[in-house]
């Protein structure tokens, strides 16, 4: 299926829940240019070592964390990732990934960690930011304007304000992040 511009293809569907922005992921990877040519792993021959990784966090590129969510615990999964959500960003070096290259991730996904996130809520990923019609995705710094509300509606005294976070970062209530 495609999400946006990146292709994702599951190989094996896994079992158990889906893994979702702001959980911790335990996952093994091989990475590939569009040539095939692979550039990264976390397999070492016969020994896996799996990374761990916060969903939202920013520890892997946008488009690998975009594209393991949704997963199962088990799960193999292919992702193609664009150019804009891998390797091509301002003063980004690399000597392992030209500029402009598509690369691609083979992807099992060993376990989700328990968080709050491991529940059966999930981030809306499909929100838009106000006036720019962009998608908001796990990992992007949001500002939100928020009123909270007596169970009857009317505003509660002082219980309004701006927050500015990472969607997925933990660092707000989870009502927060969900809104």
């Amino acid at each position: 299926r495609e999400t946006g511009s990146i292709s994702i293809i599951d190989v094996i569907r896994g079992k158990g829940e889906e893994l979702k922005c702001g959980a911790e992921a335990v996952i093994n990877y091989d990475a590939f240019l569009s040539s095939g040519v692979q550039f990264d792993s976390t397999r070492k021959k016969d020994n896996l070592n799996p990374i761990t990784v916060h969903i939202g966090g920013g520890q892997i590129i946008k488009g690998l964390e975009t594209g393991i969510i949704g997963m199962r615990e088990g799960g193999r999964r292919k992702i193609s990732i664009p150019p804009s959500l891998a390797f091509d960003k301002p003063g980004f070096e690399n000597t392992l990934v030209p500029g402009n290259e598509v690369v691609s991730y083979d992807v099992d996904l060993m376990s989700i960690k328990d968080s709050p996130y491991k529940t059966g809520m999930a981030i809306n990923t499909t929100s838009t930011v106000e006036g720019s019609g962009n998608k908001i995705l796990c990992g992007d710094k949001v500002k939100l304007k928020y009123t909270i509300n007596n169970l009857d509606g009317t505003p509660i005294k002082d219980a309004s304000g701006e927050v500015e976070f990472v969607v997925g970062n933990g660092n707000v209530p989870i009502g927060f992040e969900f809104a």
